[in-house]
């Protein structure tokens, strides 16, 4: 009866030697493909950011600055998070630590415009309004639009005394004044509104937005929503302001 001997040790392993080197090329070969055209930390915070998954964003950006990351584009995109999760979060001081990595306001202006664009952070649009206002002197275009889109939305306002004055000389033509004894000043655009107060003869109110034309008493205009200096806001009748 034959016997069968297994093969010398030697060439045992050299039969190894081939599979185990093509392993190797396919495996750096493929992680060449991911460093270069897979997903940078850049690009998924971004993908998370479009996804609004924000608190993952939170996550990895946060994970990522306590690695020492000092890309200001993590900064930014770490305050976004961070403020659109955390109800405790002070805008004001996540902008700043944007600023304490690079002193331009192009990371600053991100982050808010990203901000702005999350829903439930309409909620807190007047802490919004207020750093906007506060990044540029006078503010550029960008920010100017941003400051517009706030005003016209339906967001509450209230917030300091300050930025009625600010909005005033940004936006002048938007200032009209009371022409009336005691304006009424509503929560909807209608004489069935429930009034908020009556507003003095010669009080400025800033205009938000323009609604729907009407005759109230007689006389023809418009249902204007508009903020007063407190940055309360309500509906006035327009036939009642100066032009």
């Amino acid at each position: 009866m034959p016997v069968i001997s297994p093969p010398p040790r030697q060439k045992f392993w050299l039969a190894l030697v081939k599979p185990m080197a093509i392993g190797l090329v396919l495996a750096g070969l493929i992680t060449f493909l991911i460093l270069r055209f897979g997903e940078s930390p850049i690009e998924k915070a971004e993908r998370l950011y479009q996804k609004r998954e924000l608190t993952d964003l939170r996550n990895i950006s946060h994970k990522r600055l306590q690695s020492g990351e000092s890309n200001p584009l993590f900064y930014s995109y770490y305050a976004v998070a961070e403020f659109s999760t955390n109800t405790q979060a002070k805008l004001g001081s996540l902008l700043g630590h944007i600023r304490a990595v690079d002193a331009r306001p192009i990371f600053r202006r991100e982050a808010l415009v990203r901000i702005w664009q999350v829903a439930q952070n309409q909620s807190r649009s007047s802490e919004v309004l207020i750093e906007t206002l506060k990044l540029e002197n006078p503010p550029g275009e960008e920010m100017k639009s941003l400051i517009a889109s706030i005003i016209e939305s339906d967001a509450e306002l209230i917030g300091a005394a300050d930025i009625f004055v600010d909005l005033g000389r940004l936006f002048p033509k938007k200032i009209r004044q009371v022409s009336a004894r005691e304006l009424q000043f509503r929560t909807a655009p209608s004489t069935e509104g429930q009034v908020i107060r009556r507003l003095a003869d010669g009080e400025d109110l800033l205009i938000r937005k323009k609604g729907a034309a009407a005759t109230v008493s007689g006389r023809a205009g418009a249902w204007v929503f508009a903020a007063d200096s407190s940055m309360q806001s309500g509906w006035v009748f327009d036939a009642y302001l100066n032009k």
